[in-house]
C-alpha cells in the first residue's frame, strides 16, 4: 500500500470511502495500521456512514441518501491532487 502511495507525490490526503457506518467497516482497523506509517505530510480522512447500531438506514430513501451523501463526498476531492506524476 505504501508502495502505491508513493507513486503519487504531490497528494496531501487519503480518503477512506466505506458503505458501513464508521464502527462497523474497515475504517478502525486500517487507521490504526497504515496512519503511523504514512508521511508526515499526509492525513487519512474517512467518508462514509457515522457510528451507528446498526448497518443500515430503517428506511429505503434515507439509505439512498446517505449513498449519495457518500458518493457526492468521496468524489468531491480535487482530481488534480491523485493524478500520478507526468513521466519524462
Amino acid at each position: 500500500m505504501l508502495a502505491v502511495i508513493a507513486k503519487y507525490p504531490n497528494v496531501t490526503q487519503l480518503t477512506w470511502v466505506q458503505e458501513e457506518p464508521m464502527n462497523m467497516g474497515a475504517f478502525w482497523h486500517v487507521k490504526r495500521r497504515l496512519e503511523p506509517k504514512l508521511p508526515k505530510h499526509l492525513t487519512l480522512n474517512y467518508v462514509g456512514r457515522p457510528e451507528r447500531a446498526s448497518p443500515s438506514e430503517g428506511y429505503a430513501i434515507a439509505h439512498v441518501a446517505q449513498e449519495e451523501r457518500i458518493v457526492q463526498a468521496a468524489l468531491a476531492a480535487k482530481s488534480d491532487s491523485t493524478r500520478p506524476p507526468a513521466s519524462g
